[in-house]
């Protein structure tokens, strides 16, 4: 579990308009007695996930967004793509887009056709505009093909999207 103090200094790395950033890398390592930001934001999310800490998962990914992400994050990812006790999904997405391979595309694509009930109130369905720009950036037979049946969707958001990674 993430601490106040912890949680002040993660907080301290997101851009607000106006206001730059109070939290170094270097502050998050130290705050957490970590040496290698990478391992600590892999060891946040896996901590998080393994409890199902929604809270957690926001302040791994924080970590993570900071420090990077590798291949190891991906099972952690694809399986927080799909479960619904946490409200990172647009974050998660997002992140997914810069993976590839088949697992990736299947995830993306589900994305685009699942709402969480936390997001139902969204009519610009951030989350699904996230995936398919992930799935722009997918050098996949699969991920066109999704992206030409997003092409032709009655939700006028997605369909101009979707169009849009069909013209990169």
């Amino acid at each position: 579990m993430i601490t106040r103090e912890q949680w002040g200094v993660l907080l301290g790395l997101v851009h607000y308009p106006g206001r730059p950033p109070t939290s170094t890398a270097e502050d998050v390592l130290r705050c957490f007695g970590a040496s290698d930001g990478v391992s600590l934001g892999l060891h946040l999310l896996e901590r998080a996930v393994a409890k199902r800490g929604a809270e957690d998962v926001e302040g791994a990914l924080l970590v993570c967004n900071r420090f990077g992400f590798t291949p190891e994050h991906l099972p952690l990812l694809l399986e927080l793509a799909s479960t619904e006790w946490h409200h990172s999904h647009e974050d998660v997405v997002w992140y997914l887009g810069d993976y590839q391979g088949p697992e990736v595309v299947n995830a993306l694509i589900r994305a685009t056709e699942w709402i969480p009930e936390y997001l139902r109130f969204d009519e610009s369905r951030a989350l699904a505009r996230k995936a398919v720009r992930g799935l722009g950036r997918q050098p996949d037979e699969k991920a066109r093909d999704a992206l030409l049946r997003l092409a032709a969707s009655d939700h006028e958001i997605i369909r101009t999207d979707a169009l849009k990674q069909l013209e990169r």
